[in-house]
């Protein structure tokens, strides 16, 4: 009886004050929750930016599965390119993101440089568009550690969001992604 006259009571202040501003009522129940600033969708798939606390590679690689989506895959110039805007509008340039690029499937031998194929995780696809920063991949590091991971940085100058070749264990933010269902 009480929770009823409460209620009625709610219902009638909120019927009161909306009268007396004029403004009609909305209920934050049927309102659209703002679309978080760190997703973004392009041609088909969602983005999320990782930008809250940073992971080594196999660390960032089951967080993304765990939210239901994968680890970045780039597939083409214009997609970098938009990846890259994003990343420049949110202030972020010259931060370090993981993508799903490995060489980890292939052979490698510690003390060359020669690298087995660069592969996306996410798709197991090899690479058919790359954007490397100069003189990247190198695959080793100068104290001869293997750079076996790929990270994406918006650098300042003509390289847009450049690739760099990385230790896996080093820990940065990532970039998330899922394809979306619906056209």
């Amino acid at each position: 009886m009480y929770l009823k006259l409460f209620l009625i009571f709610f219902i009638c202040n909120i019927v009161k004050v909306n009268l007396e501003s004029g403004e009609p009522f909305v209920s934050p129940i049927l309102t659209p929750k703002p679309r978080p600033s760190n997703v973004f969708s392009y041609n088909g798939k969602r983005y999320y930016i990782g930008s809250v606390f940073k992971a080594n590679y196999f660390k960032a690689t089951q967080y993304c599965r765990e939210q239901g989506m994968q680890l970045l895959s780039i597939s083409n110039h214009l997609e970098n390119e938009k990846l890259g805007k994003f990343i420049g509008d949110k202030g972020l340039a010259l931060t370090w993101f993981w993508t799903s690029g490995t060489n980890l499937v292939n052979d490698w031998t510690p003390g060359t440089n020669l690298a087995g194929e660069w592969v996306w995780l996410s798709t197991g696809q090899q690479y058919t568009y790359t954007n490397w920063f100069i003189n990247e991949p190198s695959n080793v590091t100068s104290d001869n550690r293997a750079e076996n991971c790929m990270i994406a940085f918006l650098s300042i100058g003509q390289h847009g969001f450049a690739w760099n070749d990385v230790v896996c264990e080093t820990k940065c933010f990532f970039i998330c992604e899922t394809i979306s269902n619906c056209s």
